[in-house]
């Protein structure tokens, strides 16, 4: 038997560290979100909002609280997600999205001049 039984693991994955990185932010979202990693296809950021989130755990937080979520997900969230299956939201895409307003912040700084 070989000292090191994953070493074949080893040469038949290899990648690079931003694969790694993206691998493990995956495997963390799954593990984040539990049971929910098998929701049906169909099924979008919205109607998970509206149907399972909310009634779980929109009555523990505090009434600012919800108002505050709400206009971070109406303004943030909904444009790019609110119709996108749950499965879709992947962290390549969200990576890509944050990206985006990144950049789109930036430009419009530059043109107010700050």
């Amino acid at each position: 038997m070989s000292k090191h039984p994953y070493k074949s693991a080893q040469r038949v994955f290899v990648c690079t560290k931003r694969d790694a990185d993206l691998f493990d932010a995956e495997v963390t979202r799954r593990r984040q979100l539990g049971s929910l990693h098998v929701l049906r296809v169909s099924r979008t950021l919205d109607t998970f909002i509206r149907d399972s989130w909310a009634p779980e755990r929109a009555q523990d937080l505090a009434s600012a609280t919800r108002v505050f979520y709400a206009g971070l997900h109406r303004t943030h969230l909904a444009p790019t997600f609110a119709d996108t299956p749950i499965r879709d939201i992947t962290a390549p895409r969200v990576a890509a999205w944050r990206a985006a307003r990144q950049r789109r912040r930036r430009h419009e700084g530059a043109a107010r001049g700050t």
